[in-house]
């Protein structure tokens, strides 16, 4: 008969989630810096992002968009981001 060690696999679930979110504060920790008028975008297993920041308008403003999925579920927002009060 197969005795499983309950231990061992609750060592084995906390370290796999470890590993895993781990792997994903690498990603976006080693992201770049957000500009306008520039796209970058990452992935890990599971999970998929992107932003965009659209060239800047006269008035100093720009549309900034994010989109992530995880899982194949997700979604985008994009919104208008204005420059700090002189």
């Amino acid at each position: 008969m197969l005795r499983i060690n309950a231990t061992k696999v609750a060592t084995l679930g906390v370290l796999g989630a470890v590993l895993f979110t781990g792997g994903s504060m690498v990603a976006v920790a080693t992201a770049p810096a957000a500009k306008a008028d520039y796209c970058s975008s990452g992935w890990v297993p599971t999970t998929t992002w992107s932003t965009c920041d659209y060239p800047i308008e006269p008035d100093g403003s720009h549309i900034h968009c994010d989109a992530v999925f995880v899982f194949g579920f997700g979604g985008r927002n994009c919104y208008r981001v204005y420059p700090p009060p002189p």
